[in-house]
């Protein structure tokens, strides 16, 4: 189960982001720690609400700033399953809301920079102690997500600490992630990023020294639309959301593709 759940949270960590530089469709594999904000979505303008396939929405208020998520948004089970507070520059308040009645409040500190430096679980009610994740803090150097270390210290693991580093290129960008334990180096947790062909619009992803090997495209702006995956030589399937024949709306914000349609409500000016 611990292999399992690390392997969730590095590969979750790696998808996610928190600096300003560069733009999504310059770096679309850059860390977000948590996404918060329109451009975290790469979504633009007075977005108000956005639908994915009558199911998934995401609620903004009209700083840009997320509020709700919900699911099965047309069904009967309409289920809100997560909020956002924002009660100062530097405090993000989360909740989260898993199962029948399952609960869980965390907090995010943000430093002056705007940047998420800590993560902690506030309380739970009827959560098992397997869904709750562990302090984290985060460092950064020249905006960039450098280093996210997970307290393990009140488990009876042989290590102390967590640790995921980022190595990024002269121009910003994501090439290699790894995780240790107590500052020492797990190579079946190392993947590193290829930005060789990037002027095709093609990452090459090596994950976890090479039991996969991930070809993407991106569009240039930012969006995956292809994917191919190597396990240990063999095809498999993807391990992404893929957007095949994107189109966008007056803004720039993604509307249609082969799978699927997002719908947007907007502020009023």
């Amino acid at each position: 189960m611990k292999n399992i759940i690390t392997l969730l949270c590095l590969f979750i960590t790696t998808l996610l982001i928190a600096q300003k530089n560069p733009p999504i469709k310059e770096a679309p594999l850059n860390p977000i720690i948590l996404k918060y904000k329109l451009e975290h979505f790469n979504l633009v303008g007075n977005i108000q609400t956005v639908t994915l396939n009558n199911s998934w929405q995401l609620q903004f208020n009209e700083d840009g700033l997320l509020v709700k998520e919900y699911n099965d948004v047309y069904d009967a089970n309409k289920k809100l399953v997560k909020e956002y507070k924002y009660p100062d520059n530097t405090t993000i308040l989360e909740t989260k809301y898993e199962g029948e009645n399952g609960v869980i409040n965390s907090k995010y500190i943000l430093n002056d920079d705007l940047n998420i430096i800590q993560y902690e679980v506030l309380d739970t009610k009827n959560i098992p102690d397997y869904y709750i994740l562990d302090p984290i803090t985060y460092e950064y150097k020249d905006q960039l997500l450098i280093k996210a270390t997970t307290d393990k210290s009140k488990h009876n693991y042989n290590f102390k600490s967590e640790i995921t580093t980022y190595k990024y290129d002269n121009k910003k960008r994501l090439i290699q992630t790894s995780l240790l334990y107590d500052n020492e180096e797990d190579i079946k947790f190392r993947n590193t990023y290829d930005y060789s062909k990037f002027n095709e619009g093609k990452i090459l992803f090596l994950k976890n020294n090479g039991y996969y090997q991930i070809s993407q495209d991106y569009n240039n702006k930012g969006t995956l639309t292809y994917e191919v995956v190597k396990e240990n030589g063999n095809k498999a399937n993807p391990l992404s959301i893929i957007y095949r024949s994107p189109k966008y709306d007056e803004y720039g914000n993604l509307s249609t593709f082969s799978d699927g349609e997002y719908r947007y409500t907007y502020f009023k000016k």
